[in-house]
């Protein structure tokens, strides 16, 4: 099935399908994937590209509607879960309500009632917690990360920025800034290394074709292999 690729300035990269079997226009988003839109042989990607403008709002509100989802994980004092630079630990105090502290090493969550830890609300406060200090260590460790890559291999980036990005790691633009996902932070090192790299092949690349993998795959060394691994993580907290 041909398959193309247009980056949209606020969804970021959306792929473009052409399949003999579809009838019509049609865009698929999924919480873990990007955003798809597939379409009959007789229409051309700029008929794709032409509905996914028109279709802008809808598409911005089905992502919210996703981000809304609740989250599946519950962070409980038996469950191991590690940042980058950080990991979560559980502090029993005699009174007083849930509340979190952040040191160099640790995410410490305070609580007098055990049984109170598995509430929504209080859920929701920890999982705030723990995207602050992804978002903390983003901005410490992935600028100078990808200014070491592109003076390692003489590509040309104009800004890194760090955002909580619904369905995607990282993006890259036109004009070359690049984006990335805080929760890059809960990946290991080389797969958080790849996101750089593939999005810093994009500056030179601006598509999935094969000179972008070709490229990749020099700066990478394995990029086929890493983008597979990268397929059993997802871009939240479940």
């Amino acid at each position: 099935m041909p398959q193309k690729y247009y980056q949209h300035p606020a969804f970021g990269e959306i792929a473009l399908k052409k399949n003999k079997l579809s009838k019509g226009l049609r865009i698929t988003i999924r919480p873990s994937n990007a955003i798809t839109v597939t379409f009959p042989w007789h229409l051309t990607y700029n008929d794709a590209i032409r509905f996914i403008l028109e279709k802008s709002d809808w598409i911005s509100n089905s992502l919210k509607k996703i981000e809304t989802i609740p989250h599946k994980k519950i962070f409980l004092p038996d469950i191991e879960f590690k940042t980058f630079a950080h990991e979560l630990h559980f502090e029993k105090i005699d009174q007083g309500e849930v509340y979190v502290k952040v040191n160099r090493e640790k995410i410490v969550v305070h609580y007098c009632d055990k049984n109170k830890l598995s509430t929504e609300q209080v859920q929701l406060f920890i999982h705030q917690a723990i995207e602050k200090v992804l978002r903390i260590e983003a901005l410490k460790y992935l600028p100078s990360r990808v200014d070491f890559y592109a003076t390692k291999f003489s590509l040309k980036y104009n800004h890194v920025s760090v955002k909580k990005m619904r369905t995607r790691w990282g993006s890259c633009s036109s004009s070359g800034n690049l984006n990335f996902n805080i929760h890059l932070m809960r990946l290991p090192v080389h797969l958080i290394d790849y996101v750089i790299l593939h999005e810093l092949a994009h500056t030179k690349q601006h598509n999935h074709g094969p000179n972008f993998w070709k490229l990749l795959e020099e700066l990478s060394g394995n990029a086929k292999g890493l983008s597979r691994e990268m397929k059993t993580y997802r871009t939240s907290i479940v």
